[in-house]
């Protein structure tokens, strides 16, 4: 048996012309819903009654609460066959009818929807109407439908229980009925004729008011995203300004942020399960939506690599576009899954698990998403992810980092009298010469630097903060210190071992990893030494009066005498590269040594090449800084070398630290 369901209010001819076109369809039992139609529209419905069975609402419920009332008369009449609803207003034929009862027959446990072509002639609202709810449809729920809209729609009466269980009473219940049932059966269409009849003014859909409950779902789920994200900002804000006075900043930020997320989260996930979802069934959820917010960030984190790498450089539109992304994706496993009534639960596993076993490739593409995931992040908690530290205090406690820049018995002095050209400057205190040569194919810097006092021989960090892959270029962090000469340091940031001292605090106490853990030691007397981390703690080495500690490497001479062999190849320092280096002569007297490399003017200097030049100026020790992309050398506010980042491009790379000169 082939169950007719036609809601009707205040119908006309149309529908008794419809009714009598279907008069010969033995099979078919019409059922027309008179919801609350006014006395003047009696006449219509007693002439239906010779064609069909009337059920009657005494007022005006809606189109939903008309449909509902059929799905609970037919479950009284029999447990079998199929239901088909249609209009009264004369948009769906005889022939789309009989089409979509057919489709229903041959897929018994379908849900059929009618869909038609919105080309020629299509009232505005209508058209406009099925192009933003489609959109919508397919953002929310991934499945393209080009109608979605129709009333015109068919499938078997084993299914009404679950459809009686939709919210809504109104012309949003056909769009609720079209999201509760994707996922949950599968889903038929049937292309049918568009019929629009006196630019569909026989319609009772009102653009705003039924528009607005269509959405309601979706924008009450929006909302409580909206609400969730001000809640997490308040709480962060709020926790940072308790815990800063009181805890590192590292400390303060990453206590402010993990429990404003929980804080937030709950209430995110309490308003979906009981205002969004209206899950009342007492099952433990909570458990699954953390694993939810848990995948959603590794998603969102891999999609801004991904996207990034592949050469979206405007961030902020791409963070946009993946929580946008995202947004869609927390939608359907909240709506589907976490929040899932038992029996759409227990189809939704059946389904997917024979889709799934149909699609063994699915299961390769999920396996290399996952391993993809795990090494970008990775590659950028390794390269890219900046993580600010607290550091270790000469006592051996936490501390937190500001400032590792102590300019505080110079900052005040008056370089207005300094002479400065493009080759030196000169004032009372620093004498800087600046020469440029050529050996082994390969443009060289050199920095001779004279000062009255070792306190112009300085270091700073990236941000003016310690942590892992906290950078800025060279010439930025010697801009915002104000240094006349500057160097790149030794990247400590690209390491999560190795001593790091700068301006006498001890900011990591770790022993180095690697092959070498021969680092430079500047004293404050000026001096500079050769040290071993395996050998002495950096707590001993800050008691000892080291003011600037250097782990790179290696030592390129000591006592004057090169201490590399011409194949020595250490750790990161490998042929000919790009260089960075400092030396000594005495206490107030130093070399900084650059040089090109890695372009078609320069070929690079192999480390025994640098101590070459480094023992040319007659230095006493010189250990050798980063290289490669990292070496820059930075005069009177200008990049003197030609820093090379990915491949010959001339550009500075970023880096955590340099070695400089200024007050």
């Amino acid at each position: 048996m082939i169950y007719l369901i036609i809601p009707a209010y205040e119908p006309d001819e149309k529908l008794i012309r419809l009714l009598q076109s279907l008069a010969s369809e033995k099979d078919l039992y019409p059922i027309v819903v008179n919801d609350g139609s006014s006395r003047e529209a009696l006449p219509i419905f007693h002439q239906a009654a010779d064609y069909a069975e009337i059920l009657t609402h005494p007022v005006n419920r809606g189109k939903g609460a008309a449909l509902k009332t059929a799905f609970s008369h037919i479950q009284t009449l029999e447990r079998s066959g199929f239901v088909v609803t249609a209009d009264a207003d004369g948009q769906h034929t005889r022939e789309d009818i009989l089409r979509v009862a057919r489709i229903c027959q041959s897929h018994p446990e379908a849900f059929v929807t009618g869909v038609r072509e919105f080309k020629g002639k299509v009232p505005l609202k209508s058209r406009v109407g099925n192009t933003l709810t489609r959109h919508v449809f397919y953002l929310v729920t991934g499945t393209k439908l080009s109608d979605t809209q129709c009333g015109l729609r068919g499938f078997p009466v084993s299914m009404l229980s679950f459809l009686k269980a939709i919210p809504g009473n109104r012309y949003e219940y056909e769009m609720n009925m079209l999201l509760e049932v994707i996922g949950t059966y599968p889903l038929e269409t049937a292309p049918i004729e568009t019929i629009y009849i006196e630019d569909n003014r026989s319609s009772h859909f009102h653009p705003i008011k039924d528009a607005f409950r269509i959405y309601r779902e979706i924008l009450k789920f929006c909302a409580s995203s909206l609400i969730s994200f001000l809640i997490d900002y308040l709480a962060y804000t709020f926790l940072l300004l308790v815990l800063s006075p009181i805890a590192s900043t590292a400390a303060a930020l990453m206590g402010a942020n993990i429990t404003a997320r929980c804080i937030s989260g709950y209430a995110n996930y309490k308003m979906n399960r009981h205002l969004v979802f209206r899950d009342t069934s007492g099952r433990n959820t909570l458990g699954k939506y953390i694993l939810l917010a848990v995948g959603i960030l590794a998603f969102n984190s891999f999609l801004l690599l991904a996207f990034h790498q592949l050469g979206f450089e405007n961030l902020y539109l791409l963070k946009l576009l993946v929580e946008v992304l995202c947004f869609s994706v927390s939608w359907l496993v909240q709506k589907h899954y976490i929040f899932s009534k038992k029996e759409r639960k227990r189809r939704n596993l059946s389904m997917h698990l024979k889709k799934l076993l149909k699609k063994p490739v699915l299961f390769a593409v999920i396996g290399a998403v996952t391993i993809l995931s795990m090494n970008s992040y990775a590659l950028l908690k390794t390269f890219k992810i900046a993580q600010v530290s607290a550091y270790v205090g000469e006592s051996g406690s936490s501390a937190s980092q500001g400032s590792t820049t102590d300019n505080s018995s110079s900052s005040g002095q008056d370089t207005s009298s300094a002479v400065v050209s493009d080759t030196a400057y000169s004032d009372e205190n620093i004498q800087i010469s600046l020469e440029t040569l050529t050996t082994n194919d390969t443009t060289v810097y050199v920095a001779d630097i004279q000062v009255s006092s070792p306190e112009y021989l300085k270091t700073a960090l990236a941000q003016n903060a310690f942590g892992r892959n906290v950078t800025a270029t060279t010439s930025t962090i010697a801009s915002e210190n104000n240094a006349i000469l500057a160097i790149n340091g030794d990247y400590y940031g690209a390491n999560d071992s190795g001593y790091v001292i700068r301006n006498g605090e001890l900011l990591r106490n770790t022993v180095r990893s690697g092959d070498t853990t021969e680092d430079l030691a500047i004293y404050e007397d000026g001096s500079f030494q050769i040290i071993d981390e395996a050998e002495v703690s950096a707590e001993k080495l800050v008691s000892d009066g080291v003011v600037n500690l250097l782990a790179f490497g290696p030592a390129l001479i000591e006592d004057g005498e090169i201490s590399v062999s011409p194949s020595d190849e250490v750790g990161k320092a490998m042929s000919e590269n790009p260089r960075t280096a400092i030396g000594i002569i005495d206490e107030t007297h130093y070399i900084i040594v650059v040089s090109d490399g890695r372009t078609s003017e320069s070929a690079g200097l192999s480390l025994y090449q640098l101590a070459q030049v480094m023992e040319s100026y007659q230095v006493q020790t010189a250990y050798n800084l980063d290289g490669g992309g990292s070496s820059t050398l930075y005069f009177n506010g200008e990049v003197i070398n030609k820093p090379t980042t990915n491949g010959n491009s001339i550009q500075e790379r970023k880096v955590s630290d340099i070695v400089y000169i200024g007050y």
